[in-house]
């Protein structure tokens, strides 16, 4: 089983038993809703009764108010290429 957390961090697994010397993979997601460092957890719990925490840290940035300036060879291109 895996549990994050909150619900911020939401992991994906397959729900599948693996085998002793086999792999799996756990994708994790994170809504960064705000802005700022966070530090998240997420649990693995397996044979039973053993578990393995994972933290997941970063930082989320500000959404610049205006996007890249236009870049006048992109339109160029898209005319040599039609």
């Amino acid at each position: 089983n895996v549990q994050a957390s909150c619900g911020c961090t939401t992991p994906e697994w397959s729900k599948e038993p693996v085998e002793a010397g086999a792999t799996s993979t756990i994708k994790v997601g994170y809504n960064a809703a705000a802005e700022g460092q966070f530090s998240k957890t997420v649990t693995i719990f397996f044979n039973g009764n053993q578990m393995k925490t994972l933290v997941i840290s970063g930082t989320v940035y500000k959404t610049p108010a205006t996007s890249a300036p236009a870049n006048a060879s992109i339109s160029l291109l898209k005319q040599t290429n039609q």
